[in-house]
Formats: C-alpha cells, sequence, structure tokens
C-alpha cells in the first residue's frame, strides 16, 4: 500500500490531448498501469495488458473532463493512493475515481508522458514523491527514518 504523488504542468508548447501522470505497477512496455491527465483538463485511468489498453473505469470514454483538472500550461497534483487493488485517483486534492484492478500484482513506479501522433509533449515535473505508510520512501532509502 503506497502513496505516489507528482506536481507537474503540461508546456504551453505541447499538443492540448498529451497526457503526463503516474506509471505503475510497471513490468515492461506492454504491461503496467496509467493514472494521468491531459492538456484539455481530462483524466484517465488504465491498464496496459499484453500491448492492449483498457480504461478502468467503464467510464464509456477513454477520458474524462473535470474541473478540477488545469488545463495545459497550469500545474497539476496527482496522487495516486495504492491499497492491494483499490487505486483512488486524485488531482488538486479532489478524488476523481476510485477503481479495482488485479490485472498486474506488483511492478515499478514512474512519470507517463505521451502525446499524439505528430505532436509533441513536456512536461515540468516539479515534485515526485512515494509514500508507504507515513514514512516517505526516500526518506527510507537515505537511512533517515
Amino acid at each position: 500500500d503506497i502513496s505516489i504523488e507528482m506536481t507537474a504542468l503540461l508546456d504551453e508548447d505541447s499538443s492540448t490531448t498529451s497526457g503526463y501522470g503516474i506509471v505503475f505497477r510497471y513490468v515492461d512496455d506492454e504491461n503496467y498501469n496509467v493514472f494521468a491527465v491531459d492538456g484539455l483538463g481530462r483524466y484517465s485511468i488504465w491498464v496496459r495488458e499484453d500491448g492492449i489498453w483498457r480504461e478502468l473505469r467503464d467510464a464509456g470514454e477513454n477520458w474524462t473532463p473535470d474541473q478540477v483538472v488545469m488545463e495545459i500550461g497550469t500545474q497539476n497534483i496527482l496522487t495516486l493512493e495504492i491499497a492491494g487493488n483499490a487505486f483512488y485517483g486524485y488531482v488538486n486534492g479532489e478524488l476523481v475515481t476510485t477503481v479495482m484492478d488485479d490485472t498486474i500484482a506488483t511492478g515499478d513506479i514512474g512519470i507517463y508522458l505521451a502525446s499524439p501522433e505528430n505532436g509533441n509533449a513536456t512536461v515540468w515535473v516539479d515534485h515526485y514523491q512515494v509514500m508507504e505508510g507515513t514514512i516517505s520512501s526516500a526518506d527510507s532509502m537515505t537511512g533517515d527514518n
């Protein structure tokens, strides 16, 4: 059970449909999860299994607009809480999605960035933190806890 927090923005010179966010349970390029926002003020959460994307919210759409998601050029704070197979996605402190998925049990974490074909994307990451319970994983790696 962990929480991942990322503060970032999509540069104004990027394609507006470019997305950025948190990669989690990364196994390889064909198997991982993503919680992300895009430059149009939308969010989504997926699993990529054997190279095939599947939206986890059963929303009938790949991206959902929400007023809490800031558009291109404005900073967003993404927080993902993982509790077993339950994923809680927050944008700017507001819960936007809760899903359950057991497709991938474990894996690495990272930063997600994507742009449309022939598009461009630059994301500026101001903060990235992983917390287990109330102790930051970064702190425990330095032996400061």
